[in-house]
């Protein structure tokens, strides 16, 4: 069921192991929480979780740590809301494009990749190769 993001009171009821989305009284989706490490090594395998996520990128000599506090970051916060989380598309979904066509084409570190899109998909493409070393 779509969330409507006009409708008079949508709320999440958190419990142990997750949440429910709840529109005008009636339960849409519960979401379990995934089990997940404390720390990850770069913020592509953070991808729908709120995660602590180690920044390469700042300096070569320091690293730093910081909690990413949206659910599924570099789309649009209104769908990241909407989705709590569970959405298979925007960012998540350039994630494994981008990934399975380096996997199947032998894309390396150093590679120029071309991708006629704009907006947030540009920017999820973007955010993947600075991660994988790809230009």
């Amino acid at each position: 069921m779509a969330y409507d993001m006009h409708a008079s009171k949508i709320s999440w009821e958190q419990h142990g192991d997750g949440c429910t989305v709840v529109q005008d009284g009636i339960k849409i989706e519960s979401v379990k929480q995934k089990p997940k490490p404390k720390w990850f090594n770069n913020i592509l395998e953070a991808n729908g979780t709120t995660p602590l996520s180690k920044i390469n990128k700042i300096t070569k000599e320091k690293a730093l740590k910081c909690n990413i506090v949206v659910f599924i970051f570099g789309r649009n916060i209104a769908d990241d809301l909407a989705a709590v989380g569970v959405s298979s598309t925007g960012f998540h979904t350039e994630i494994l494009r981008i990934e399975a066509v380096a996997e199947q084409n032998g894309l390396k570190k150093g590679d120029t990749v071309i991708a006629p899109v704009s907006g947030n998909s540009a920017v999820g493409i973007a955010l993947v190769c600075a991660v994988k070393g790809y230009k």
